[in-house]
């Protein structure tokens, strides 16, 4: 489903699937382990973004000039999930969409450092201009696809 043409990146190919399988599994994980309790924690000096165990860095805005494909839908309001920056569906593809985002995002400025396809699911993480790594899943919701931007999981 979300498998680009060959261009004989067989090992990229390779290793961005075994990418996707690790993150989601990763995810179907994170529930499942009790989370520390903030007592077992070690004093650190406060920052502008407390993390403890089981807490997200607060979710930055969408990045300026964020390429969305023609005809995806923005979701509203966005469901209450740890880092999600926006949510989109559309009716194209998941090819489609990964091939989109493969060739706006370097032209819009943002530097890919993974291109992961897979066969129901993919990830692409970039770096904008400012320097801090986002990630989109893209993945099936019925008749559409859907597009996350979000943090890096993991």
């Amino acid at each position: 489903m979300f498998a680009p043409p060959t261009t004989g990146r067989a090992s990229c190919s390779r290793r961005g699937a075994l990418a996707v399988l690790a993150a989601l599994l990763l995810t179907g994980c994170a529930g499942d382990s009790p989370s520390a309790s903030p007592s077992a924690l070690p004093s650190v000096a406060p920052t502008t973004t407390p993390s403890v165990a089981g807490t997200v860095p607060e979710t930055p805005p969408l990045p300026p000039g964020f390429p969305v494909m023609p005809g995806m839908v923005a979701e509203a309001p966005l469901p209450d999930a740890p880092g999600l920056i926006g949510r989109w569906t559309t009716k194209a593809n998941g090819a489609e969409v990964y091939a989109f985002l493969a060739d706006a995002l370097p032209a819009a400025g943002y530097r890919v450092d993974l291109l992961a396809p897979g066969g129901t699911a993919a990830v692409i993480r970039f770096t904008p201009p400012d320097g801090q790594q986002l990630q989109i899943d893209l993945g099936p919701a019925g008749d559409r696809t859907f597009m996350e931007l979000r943090l890096p999981r993991g």
